[in-house]
C-alpha cells in the first residue's frame, strides 16, 4: 500500500505519471501546509499554492487557444513562469524575458530559512514546466519596449515582482545596516548581535535562520506581536526556535532611530528602548516593482499584471493571479 497526502493536491495525476514514466513531470508538494492544513484548521476548503487549479476545479481548467497568438512574460519568478506554463500549454508561442541569469526570482531566498527548502521544488518543477512546454527564455536581459515589440506580441504580461522597502528611519544608511533580501540571498554576513526591524513572514524567518546561525538575534516589530501573517502549523515550531536561541521580542515598539551601535525604539506609551547591535536587518515588507507599459497600451497589445507588481501578497496569489491572466488570452 502507498499513501499520498498532500502530494496529491499539488498534483491529482501523480499516480497517473508515475505509472506512464514521467515522474520528472510531477509538481511536488512543498510542504507549506498554507493551503491545505492551515485552510482545515480555519475551516476553508482545501486548496494548494502550487496548483491554482485544486479547490476550483469546475472554473479552473486550461482550455486550448483558438488562435495561437505571441505572448511575452516579462519576468522569470512564480508569477512569471506560471503565467508562461499557462500560455504554452494553451497552445500560445511564449517568450519570456529575465533579468537575472537564473529564474525563480523570490524563491531563491524563501527557501533558505529553517524548514523552507522544499520550496526550492517549487523552482525546480516551474522550470522544468516552461521547457517541458517550450517557452522561449531570454535569461539575463532586461525587458524593454524595443525588445518587446520585435516580438509583434498579441499580449504581454507583467510579472516584474516587488522591491524590499526600506523605510525612512534616520541612520538607516549607515555603517552595518543590510536589506533582509541580501542577508538571505548571502550577498551580506552577519554576526554576533543583530537587531531585525520588522517581525513579519520575512523578518520572522530570517531571525530565525540568523539564530541558528549563531546570532544573537533581536526583533523589533510595531504591531502587538509578531508573525502574524505566519502559517498556524508553523509559528509555534518558530517561536520554540526562539525561545531554544534567546531571540528577543520587542512587540509594539516603532523604530525612531538607528545611532552607532544602538536602534532606537519606543512604544505607543512613550517608553524607549535602546537596542544594542553589531548588525541591523531590514524586513519592513515590500513594494510593487513598476514597469512602463504605456507604450504597449498605445498600440493596442493587451497588458495585464500578475503577481506582486500588482499586489504584494505570497506565492499562492503569485501562482493563481499568473494562472488566471494566462488562461485568459
Amino acid at each position: 500500500m502507498i499513501g499520498i497526502g498532500r502530494a496529491l493536491l499539488a498534483d491529482p495525476d501523480w499516480a497517473n505519471k508515475v505509472g506512464s514514466d514521467k515522474a520528472t513531470d510531477i509538481v511536488r508538494c512543498i510542504c507549506c501546509n498554507e493551503g491545505c492544513v492551515d485552510n482545515v484548521l480555519n475551516r476553508s476548503f482545501i486548496a494548494c499554492v502550487v496548483n491554482p487549479e485544486n479547490g476550483f476545479e469546475e472554473t479552473r481548467f486550461i482550455m486550448p487557444a483558438q488562435m495561437k497568438k505571441n505572448v511575452v512574460v516579462v519576468g522569470g519568478g512564480p508569477a512569471g513562469l506560471e503565467a508562461a506554463r499557462v500560455a504554452a500549454k494553451k497552445g500560445h508561442s511564449v517568450t519570456l524575458f529575465e533579468t537575472a541569469t537564473e529564474l525563480g526570482g523570490q524563491l531563491h531566498i524563501a527557501a533558505v530559512p529553517p524548514r523552507k527548502n522544499e520550496i526550492r521544488r517549487a523552482i525546480e518543477d516551474l522550470v522544468h514546466a516552461v521547457h517541458t512546454q517550450g517557452v522561449t527564455l531570454k535569461l539575463g536581459q532586461t525587458a524593454n519596449i524595443q525588445s518587446i515589440l520585435a516580438l509583434e506580441p498579441y499580449a504581454v504580461i507583467v510579472a516584474v515582482g516587488a522591491s524590499s522597502f526600506i523605510p525612512p528611519i534616520p541612520g538607516i544608511d549607515g555603517k552595518n545596516v543590510y536589506d533582509a533580501w541580501q542577508v538571505l540571498a548571502g550577498k551580506y554576513k552577519v554576526s554576533g548581535r543583530v537587531a531585525v526591524i520588522g517581525g513579519g513572514v520575512v523578518g520572522c524567518e530570517t531571525a530565525e535562520y540568523l539564530a541558528t546561525q549563531g546570532c544573537k538575534v533581536s526583533i523589533i516589530e510595531m504591531r502587538d506581536q509578531i508573525g502574524s501573517d505566519i502559517s498556524v502549523t508553523v509559528l509555534p515550531s518558530m517561536l520554540e526556535n526562539y525561545k531554544a536561541y534567546g531571540v528577543e521580542q520587542y512587540t509594539g515598539y516603532m523604530v525612531t532611530s538607528i545611532n552607532s551601535g544602538e536602534v532606537s525604539c519606543e512604544d505607543k506609551n512613550g517608553s524607549i528602548a535602546q537596542i544594542p547591535y553589531d548588525y541591523v536587518v531590514i524586513a519592513s515588507g515590500a513594494r510593487p516593482v513598476v514597469f512602463d507599459t504605456e507604450a504597449l497600451s498605445v498600440k493596442g497589445i493587451e497588458v495585464v499584471q500578475v503577481g506582486d507588481c500588482c499586489e504584494v501578497a505570497d506565492i499562492s496569489y503569485a501562482t493563481k493571479s499568473a494562472y488566471d491572466a494566462a488562461n485568459a488570452l
